[in-house]
């Protein structure tokens, strides 16, 4: 096929695709599929593989991996082609090799985009923070790492206008920043973040919803931070993904169990319990993680022992009011209550037991979350205990 015949068949898919044609479109760029290019026809087929790629990417990262392969290849291997092209078409590439396992790989094609995006004049910011910003991803908590989210930070900050993936840099530096052991550096990069995010994304863009979740966290661990805006943040992050995914999706799920763990924290424990009781409901709807559904197994422990505690305090209250209201309990009264307590006690066993057990072949990195089951585990006997004697 000549390169005018190649231009031909380039040139009608993408009218097709304009004119929203897509099974057509698909149909013209094959013809590209198996030409060689020359110095004259590299861009357009590069161009084209990426577009077939994309238009075939219900397939998977297996179908999308050899057309975006071909597509890099043709652009390492023509100086025809604008830099522009080599690095959007790298960036393309990386996250097919990162979901098909091939993460070394990925490395070397995102330090290619990042090449390629420092060629340009002016550099292609966009394409240089995303690709430091997986590049950084892959490097877990080294200096590099460190190192390429400062990069991309400054990046995004002197690109022109805001960078949308800014409030992304910032907060996967926030979490740097607080393995590094400074939590208060972490909680203003991560209020910045979500304060970027507010000025330049759609006020219902689900990653808010994240943003907000992931801070509401970082407060909570930090002592005299403002619990009223904490829970603020946390129904703002509710509403969000309730509205972008349903009510019974995983992440409106998380929302709940972290403002459950905030009435918890804040003496409530009777309202943290429907909504753990929700929590739990669609994780197991939707058979998530099992350390997510550990994790809502011990707070429902934490939350009805707390529950149950509460109740005795309200009672021993009770037991001060005069002898006539005292005569108005009846032995049918006194046998239900000791009933639901100790039914309740029981559900705290099972709901620790839950979270173990779901925890067995998760391996050392859930470690510090055993810990802390049995630990409340144990504080619960204890306080159980004392209460008897």
């Amino acid at each position: 096929m000549d390169t005018v015949t190649e231009r031909m068949h380039f040139d009608k898919a993408m009218s097709l695709l304009e004119s929203g044609d897509v099974e057509a479109a698909e149909r013209a760029l094959l013809s590209l599929e198996q030409v060689e290019p020359t110095q004259e026809s590299a861009p357009m087929l590069a161009v084209g593989l990426s577009l077939l790629a994309n238009l075939r990417s219900e397939g998977g990262a297996g179908v999308m991996k050899p057309l975006l392969q071909r597509a890099h290849q043709i652009c390492e291997n023509f100086t025809s082609i604008d830099p522009h092209v080599g690095a959007e078409i790298a960036l393309l590439l990386a996250p097919v090799l990162l979901e098909l396992g091939e993460e070394e790989t990925a490395a070397t094609i995102l330090a290619t985009a990042a090449a390629r995006a420092r060629q340009c004049s002016p550099p292609h910011a966009q394409v240089l923070t995303r690709a430091l910003l997986m590049l950084a991803g892959l490097r877990g908590d080294s200096d590099e790492a460190q190192a390429l989210l400062a990069e991309c930070v400054d990046l995004a900050q002197d690109a022109e206008g805001v960078d949308p993936a800014l409030p992304l840099v910032l907060s996967q530096q926030a979490q740097r920043v607080f393995s590094a052991g400074a939590p208060k550096a972490s909680q203003r990069l991560l209020e910045r973040a979500v304060t970027v995010a507010e000025e330049n994304w759609d006020p219902g863009d689900p990653s808010l919803a994240t943003l907000l979740t992931n801070l509401a966290i970082l407060q909570m661990e930090i002592s005299g931070s403002d619990q009223h805006t904490i829970e603020e943040n946390l129904n703002r992050a509710l509403g969000i993904a309730q509205l972008a995914f349903g009510g019974e999706d995983p992440e409106v799920a998380r929302v709940l169990s972290v403002l459950a763990r905030l009435f918890i924290k804040t003496g409530r424990a009777r309202e943290a319990l429907p909504l753990l009781g929700k929590a739990l409901w669609i994780h197991q709807e939707n058979a998530s993680e099992l350390v997510a559904l550990a994790d809502v197994h011990c707070s429902l422990g934490i939350a009805l022992a707390l529950a149950l505690a509460q109740g005795q305090d309200t009672g021993a209250d009770a037991d001060t009011d005069t002898d006539a209201d005292a005569d108005t309990d009846t032995e049918a009264d006194t046998e239900a209550e000791a009933e639901a307590e100790a039914n309740g006690l029981e559900a705290v066993e099972e709901h620790f037991a839950a979270a173990l057990e779901l925890l067995v072949d998760e391996g050392d990195g859930v470690e510090p979350l055993r810990r802390f089951i049995r630990e409340n585990r144990e504080r619960f006997y204890q306080q159980l205990s004392s209460s008897s004697d």
